[in-house]
């Protein structure tokens, strides 16, 4: 099986697919969070080119607040609210809206 950074952006759709259905289909939790992971990376592949600038994000699901410093790979590297070192995949960080910021 190809890496995810080896995939070509059709092949990287056609795999976060598989991953989803095969999340939604999977009946043990161990093996839910594995899935969900790979899923993850997958999609953060996916949108690695994307512009993801440092500043205030909510990580997806959560809604934890996040401040990214920087991007290594396909995670975003950063702080959150309570001042803790923490990284996430790209593909889970929503970018705060500017009129939203310090609410």
């Amino acid at each position: 099986m190809k890496r995810f950074s080896e995939m070509s952006p059709g092949e990287l759709a056609a795999e976060i697919e598989r991953l989803r259905s095969e999340l939604e289909r999977s009946a043990s939790e161990g093996e839910k969070g594995v899935l969900r992971q790979r899923w993850l990376l997958a999609r953060s592949y996916a949108v690695r080119d994307a512009s993801f600038p440092p500043g205030r994000y909510r990580v997806e699901d959560t809604g934890v607040p996040f401040t990214l410093l920087y991007v290594n790979g396909v995670m975003g590297w950063g702080t959150t609210e309570d001042g803790q070192e923490a990284a996430f995949p790209l593909a889970v960080l929503r970018r705060e809206e500017e009129n939203n910021a310090g609410r």
